[in-house]
């Protein structure tokens, strides 16, 4: 690398040449006077010029000292001698000792503009200090001291906590500090892994983690579920509490491996799962379990489902919708179901929900606001006259496609002064629900299709679960 300067000492103005790729720049250099007839000129003006080429070259040599530092070139000291040198040659000095032949070839010898008539090539660095310079961005990155070595832990945990869950990942792989800091459990309290597959061993990565909400909807888990850490996850409980897996390609006994390692769920959505009776008695470990959705849940029987209600005395919602419920499930549901409970969905239970069924089960549970018996074909009048009477505060009630009710029946319902939705798909035309609309002024008919019981997400909010935030 060389660093020339080209002076024109017949002009006020020079230009200062890089030749490491930098831009021309144009610098203020002082020269000897010009020819210009000095006798035409008054005594004050000459006076004056004087002074301006002083101080045009006072100005002129700090601009030149600053642009050329700014370069990251040094400017050598000049005398008289050496000017007197560089003019008695051929108009050109090279002040290297390295420079061979081929480089003299290479150099401008002659100056860019024509109107030239001198000018002297100096090197002013040598390439030695050339070579050794080093821009202001590799100064940085030479610079070994880490910042987040001067912050405590908490400090930097704050900082961490706005990244997102996969860079975090990579975060971990840093140093055995970072890695530490990293696996916090107040950096995992919620994940979404909806539409992934999980291989092996990552379920039990992500249970370490001890998140508290946990999303799995959709996701796709090969089996087995722990393989290399096995023996770790062995007497490992983690401590989720709000855990969707709704639709999930899971099989049933890796599902009842994953609700094993869980004890103080709250909410639980399994809904078009694979349930069988192993599935069920995890379930039924979590006795604080207040939300259980199982709709179109596969192989549910009696034993599993008399283990869940016996067990979950907390259920405020439940969840059964078509889950081909026979006789005898029925039976358990509604003489073991909580008394307490709030909302429940029966609905798809075809001719196997008879009024006996309904009549003992408002009996009970006379706290329910939300009750859908949807496609309960063998149903009468009889189950409306029993939830009139016991059902006081009811809100939300569902009877679609229930054939054997007859539509003028739904008037017994007119004294439930706390009802707000009532849904009878599939049974009136439009001028009978318009009439019905009339009776009931304050409720609102046929506005719900599809029931929310127990269901995770509703509607067009797929960043929540329940209500509460997956996503940051």
């Amino acid at each position: 690398l060389q660093c020339i300067i080209i002076i024109d000492t017949s002009w006020k103005w020079g230009d200062v040449k890089m030749k490491t790729g930098g831009k021309r720049k144009s610098v203020y250099l002082s020269t000897e006077n010009s020819e210009e007839n000095e006798f035409n000129m008054s005594p004050k003006r000459k006076r004056s010029k004087t002074e301006n080429n002083n101080s045009y070259k006072h100005d002129a040599e700090i601009c030149m000292k600053m642009n050329l530092k700014e370069m990251g070139v040094g400017l050598l000291p000049t005398s008289d001698n050496e000017d007197e040198e560089s003019d008695s040659e051929t108009g050109v000095q090279l002040l290297s000792d390295r420079t061979d032949e081929s480089s003299l070839d290479s150099l401008p010898l002659k100056s860019p503009t024509s109107h030239i008539k001198q000018a002297d090539i100096v090197m002013i660095t040598p390439p030695e200090q050339l070579l050794s310079y080093k821009s202001r961005r590799s100064v940085k990155n030479s610079c070994k001291l880490d910042i987040f070595s001067i912050l405590s832990d908490e400090i930097v945990l704050m900082i961490l906590q706005w990244l997102p869950r996969r860079t975090l990942s990579v975060c971990a792989m840093v140093c055995q500090r970072w890695r530490r800091v990293v696996y916090d459990e107040s950096l995992w309290e919620r994940i979404d892994l909806t539409n992934q597959v999980l291989r092996s061993d990552q379920v039990g990565y992500v249970l370490q983690r001890n998140p508290t909400i946990l999303r799995m909807s959709q996701v796709e888990v090969v089996s087995p579920l722990f393989k290399d850490i096995a023996s770790t996850m062995e007497d490992f409980l983690c401590h989720v509490q709000y855990l969707d897996l709704s639709m999930a390609l899971i099989s049933p006994k890796d599902l009842a491996e994953l609700l094993g390692k869980c004890r103080d769920l709250k909410k639980l959505s399994l809904e078009h799962c694979i349930t069988d009776t192993n599935v069920c008695l995890s379930i039924a470990a979590n006795t604080e379990l207040e939300v259980l959705n199982m709709s179109q849940c596969y192989q549910l029987d009696v034993a599993g489902l008399e283990e869940i209600l016996v067990n979950c005395t907390e259920l405020l919602e439940l969840n059964l919708a078509w889950t081909k419920l026979d006789s005898d499930c029925i039976d358990v549901v509604c003489k073991l179901v909580n008394e307490n409970i709030r909302q429940l969905n029966l609905s798809g239970c075809l001719k196997f929900m008879k009024d006996s069924h309904v009549k003992e089960l408002v009996s009970r549970c006379s706290c329910i606001t939300q009750l859908d018996l949807s496609d309960c074909t063998e149903l009468t009048e009889l189950s409306l006259e029993a939830i009139s009477k016991h059902l006081c505060d009811i809100e939300q009630l569902s009877f679609s496609r229930c054939y054997n009710i007859l539509p003028n029946k739904y008037v017994k319902l007119v004294n439930i002064k706390s009802l707000q939705y009532l849904n009878i798909f599939g049974l009136m035309h439009s001028d009978q629900l318009d009439t019905y609309r009339q009776t009931f002024r304050s409720v609102q008919i046929n506005e719900q299709e599809f029931s929310t019981i127990a269901r995770p997400t509703v509607g067009i909010r797929r960043t929540s679960i329940w209500g509460l935030r997956v996503r940051d």
